[in-house]
């Protein structure tokens, strides 16, 4: 283990109890690896056309469509979207006793636009 360590980049005076040096260097490699991928990964010209707004670009939902692709249905926040559906449902259920079925089909675009912009 003194060996392992020793090839540290953290000096061993200011390494924490119970450092693991195992785990900072799998943690290197993962990087290193990642890094390395990412400079072979193919550009995505879709998204990135799709991403890309005009200098000049002044219509909100043009705009709104955008941010709101990344937030709830791109990679990078894969959460966010399980929480809109969940806070949607709580909100269709409080309403439920109130309204008839057709009325609640007719309330729900409303219901997630209003619960994606909170």
């Amino acid at each position: 283990m003194k060996n392992k360590y020793k090839g540290s980049k953290i000096p061993r005076s200011s390494a924490p109890r119970s450092f693991n040096p195992d785990l900072s260097e799998l943690g290197s490699e993962v990087n290193n690896l990642l890094d390395e991928e990412f400079e072979r990964a193919p550009e995505n010209a879709r998204l990135k056309e799709f991403l890309t707004l005009s200098p000049n670009e002044e219509d909100f939902f043009v705009i709104r469509k955008r941010i709101e692709f990344i937030i709830l249905d791109s990679y990078l926040f894969p959460f966010n979207r399980l929480e809109c559906f969940v806070e949607v449902a709580e909100r269709l259920e409080e309403m439920k006793d109130d309204m008839e079925e057709y009325e609640m089909e007719q309330k729900l675009p409303l219901l997630m636009y209003e619960t994606v912009d909170t």
